[in-house]
């Protein structure tokens, strides 16, 4: 009954309504001895009541399918690793407005042999800024992380930083364009922002972040979901806590 409301609600009920009054007005027209009229009309009728069919079947005549549209979700993973691996240096490269990268040690992408190519190529474009954020290896958010996922997290953290750290001379023009941060705020979520979509991952306490559910969403304004995690992303970037990396301090770091 939800789906027939929903599709009246968006005018498809006119579909049906003239595709029957065409057929019927069609038969009408061969049992008056106008052959011509019969096919023609039956023909545009039966027509449109199919299309109207695959219409009302179609799932964008769901009501749960136009919500999950409504908030801007657009793909689905049940882990981050059903991603397509080439996808995310593919977006990294051709990133033409903004590029940030919010997570807790980046493993995936300093270990991803595409990474410094994409990185480059963002890179070239003048008006592409990137910024990485890092759980502080050196903030009990990271122990805790550690605990949970039964692993050196910070010392994970730690060679991710001083790997992006140090290939930043070979990027040559636009390298000063890389900026990168430690936040110590908690790393319930990652989030790869590109230009007007983002990559959502939820961490899970007991697995590895990589193994986390995925959702793309894309920009539909405050509201939409990317306006909320566009917000949250801000909120750390504003933080005490969070601190960007520069040559004085990135000893600490690293």
């Amino acid at each position: 009954m939800k789906r027939v409301k929903l599709f009246l609600r968006q005018n498809y009920g006119y579909g049906p309504l003239i595709g029957l009054l065409l057929a019927v007005g069609g038969v009408e027209a061969g049992y008056h001895a106008h052959p011509y009229w019969l096919t023609l009309m039956v023909g545009v009728g039966t027509s449109l009541l199919a299309a109207s069919l695959v219409a009302f079947l179609s799932p964008a005549n769901d009501e749960m399918y136009q919500k999950f549209l409504a908030l801007g979700i657009r793909d689905m993973w049940p882990s981050r690793r059903d991603v397509p691996p080439g996808n995310w240096t593919d977006w990294l490269g051709r990133a033409s407005k903004h590029c940030t990268l919010l997570g807790v040690a980046h493993g995936e992408w300093r270990n991803d042999e595409r990474f410094e190519p994409a990185l480059r190529q963002c890179l070239v474009r003048e008006e592409v800024q990137v910024h990485i954020f890092f759980l502080d290896p050196n903030g009990g958010l990271a122990a805790a992380r550690a605990r949970e996922e039964q692993r050196d997290t910070p010392a994970t953290i730690r060679n991710s930083i001083r790997i992006i750290w140090t290939l930043r001379p070979r990027l040559g023009p636009g390298s000063e364009r890389l900026h990168l941060y430690v936040y110590d705020s908690t790393p319930s979520s990652g989030a790869t922002w590109i230009d007007d979509f983002m990559i959502v991952t939820h961490y899970l306490a007991g697995y590895p972040n990589r193994t986390s559910p995925a959702f793309r969403v894309q920009d539909l304004g405050q509201d939409s979901l990317f306006g909320v995690f566009k917000m949250n992303i801000e909120k750390i970037r504003e933080k005490p806590s969070t601190v960007e990396i520069t040559e004085e301090n990135v000893a600490r770091y690293i």
